[in-house]
């Protein structure tokens, strides 16, 4: 039987959760520059003028993008069972595939090779960088359990659920020093957000209109806002905060609703990923290259900000394009025709 050819620019799938997924990068590059970690605009002390208002403003905004990415796993991926080894190996082999390459620039550049370095490169999830790999790829191995418990749930069980784990993990850890977790930056997180777009999937019916998912983003955005700057002592821009959690759903909430179909949208949302791990890869990029720290008390730092990070996007979505049309005729035929790569495990573990 002849395989049939996929469509590169494919318009089967809603865009609007596309759509999504091209705004959460755009959102991540945003807060890889205004870099909350240090060294970059946010970081410095706050004095009431333009740049940091903006920059205030832009990154409680932005800081939801991760957010989304596990929001939008979760509405697509509820009904699946099993784990999707196919899907592990790809990511696996994406982060090794940029990880080596880059690898390959230093020793061109002049580093010293050592097999150690080369695996910190090829698996730096196993070493303590590129920690949303680390976590997604956790999240995809225990998917199928919480798809079990998600799908069992009747509505008032489903809605104690969400009520309970955004109290104990989102708002308590918000403001209760006892109840802190990591910000974000774990599997707990992960979980909370996967079902809360579990939760859209599953109770679709009962969304509040567009109009009031909007209202609602603008006012936790506003809000996470003036906790950055009033807000000492509090992890006003962690992922579980809990003005960064109602922001995140409310958008996702939004788009969700959001029906149309573009296979331009829909092929640069599958780059993102690898936009990602780009991103990550290059720790100079904003301090070496961009030189971001020039314009924080420029007048044109609003411009700089969005070239830069629309022009990473663009470049870095070419490069990952490139990387998949190579696998295409390369990796993925041998990929094809490994049997137990392409089969899902665990689907049968529920009792009857």
């Amino acid at each position: 039987m002849e395989k049939k050819k996929t469509n590169l620019f494919s318009k089967s799938r809603n865009s609007g959760p596309e759509l999504l997924r091209i705004i959460a990068m755009l959102m991540i590059i945003s807060v890889h520059y205004l870099d909350a970690g240090g060294g970059g605009i946010v970081s410095r002390p706050f004095t009431m003028n333009f740049n940091n208002a903006f920059a205030r403003g832009a990154e409680s905004v932005a800081i939801i993008g991760v957010n989304l990415f596990v929001l939008i796993t979760g509405y697509f991926s509820v009904k699946q069972k099993g784990i999707n080894l196919r899907r592990i190996t790809g990511i696996v082999l994406l982060v090794a595939f940029w990880g080596g390459l880059l690898y390959i620039h230093g020793l061109a550049a002049g580093e010293t090779f050592s097999f150690v370095g080369l695996i910190k490169a090829l698996f730096p999830y196993m070493f303590g960088t590129m920690w949303y790999i680390r976590v997604y790829l956790m999240l995809v191995i225990l998917a199928p359990f919480l798809n079990i418990l998600l799908n069992r749930l009747n509505s008032k069980g489903l809605i104690t659920y969400i009520g309970a784990i955004t109290v104990l993990f989102s708002l308590l850890s918000s403001f209760v020093p006892a109840f802190k977790n990591a910000a974000g930056y774990d599997i707990i997180h992960f979980i909370m957000m996967y079902s809360f777009g579990a939760a859209v999937n599953l109770r679709s019916d009962r969304l509040p209109s567009k109009s009031l998912c909007f209202i609602i983003f603008l006012l936790s955005s506003a809000a996470t806002t003036a906790f950055s700057v009033w807000g000492d002592g509090l992890s006003y821009w962690g992922y579980d905060f809990i003005t960064c959690v109602i922001s995140s759903a409310a958008l996702f909430a939004l788009f969700i609703q959001i029906e149309f179909h573009s296979g331009i949208i829909n092929f640069i949302a599958k780059t993102t990923l690898g936009i990602y791990v780009l991103n990550i890869s290059f720790p100079y990029l904003y301090t070496r290259f961009i030189i971001r720290e020039q314009y924080f008390d420029s007048r044109y730092l609003i411009a700089h900000f969005a070239a830069s990070v629309i022009g990473f996007f663009a470049v870095a979505c070419i490069l990952e394009t490139a990387r998949t049309l190579l696998f295409s005729v390369t990796v993925d035929k041998v990929l094809d025709k490994i049997k137990f790569i392409n089969k899902r495990y665990l689907q049968n573990i529920e009792k009857e």
